[in-house]
């Protein structure tokens, strides 16, 4: 016969075994997953890539580090450091300036400006100007230099000088992109085109 004591110990077994709905292997391994798959999750998000041609401003809590990184790996605490790729490669864009001659013809004036961010001053360039250097100040330099160049010259002394006036207008777009770490790598007139209804458009457009 059995104990009083016996018996209610395994009727208390058997009342939480019908208790249980979820066994407790299970509800380990489903732990085990949720922690492996949050664990994978902080890795991923602390890892960066920076792309090739590129360099990695390093932000702490939205302040701009000295510090950048190259071309690679990194790990970053998330959450507090964020990466901003920057491209420190050579771009070219294509620009039309309208300018004004020595003997107030207008001018269309086309050229490409190949430049590109001087590398280890990635981080300076996006504190100061951002993302939008081009149209910060690659543009309007470029505008402002063709412009001042322009008026030095009558319209068909631009036509008949092409490669003096270029290298004009990039001696004096140089310094202005190095004041922003930008290095003007090539600067080349595509064009020039008399824009006015005169007679000397007329002859240069011919």
């Amino acid at each position: 016969m059995r104990s009083p004591e016996r018996y209610n110990k395994t009727l208390g077994q058997v009342r939480q075994s019908e208790g249980e709905t979820v066994p407790r292997g299970f509800k380990i391994f489903f732990g085990v997953v949720v922690l492996a798959v949050l664990l994978l999750a902080f890795i991923s998000a602390s890892m960066v890539v920076v792309e090739p041609g590129h360099r990695g401003v390093l932000l702490n809590s939205g302040t701009v580090s000295p510090n950048l990184l190259y071309e690679g790996r990194h790990f970053k605490i998330p959450v507090y450091q964020k990466i901003v790729q920057m491209d420190v490669r050579v771009n070219r864009i294509e620009m039309p300036v309208e300018a004004v001659s020595m003997d107030l013809q207008d001018t269309d004036v086309k050229m490409v400006v190949n430049y590109n961010i001087i590398p280890d001053k990635a981080a300076r360039v996006f504190e100061r100007i951002g993302m939008g250097y081009q149209h910060r100040v690659i543009d309007p330099a470029a505008c402002e230099a063709v412009k001042t160049v322009a008026s030095r010259y009558t319209a068909a002394e631009l036509v008949a000088n092409r490669e003096k006036v270029r290298a004009e207008i990039k001696e004096m777009l140089a310094p202005r992109f190095l004041e922003f770490d930008i290095f003007l790598a090539d600067l080349a007139i595509t064009d020039f085109r008399c824009i006015g209804a005169t007679d000397v458009c007329a002859e240069l457009n011919r």
